[in-house]
């Protein structure tokens, strides 16, 4: 599973953070989300497909 940000979509709603705090976290310099932790992906998946799912732009991007 690869889980990507569109920084160009990302609003820095942070919905992601709520559904998924250890994975995503919004950078107070850029404004724009970021992965935290890629080694434990595979075992949170529900919660990053929740932070997909919450996303009002669609900027998380989740492939297999």
């Amino acid at each position: 599973m690869k889980v990507e940000i569109d920084t160009k979509l990302c609003k820095a709603y942070a919905n992601c953070t709520f559904e998924a705090p250890e994975i995503f976290e919004v950078d107070d310099a850029t404004g724009k989300a970021h992965i935290l932790d890629d080694g434990s992906l595979d075992q949170r998946r529900d919660e990053i497909e929740r932070a997909v799912d919450g996303c009002p732009v669609g900027a998380i991007i989740l492939t297999e």
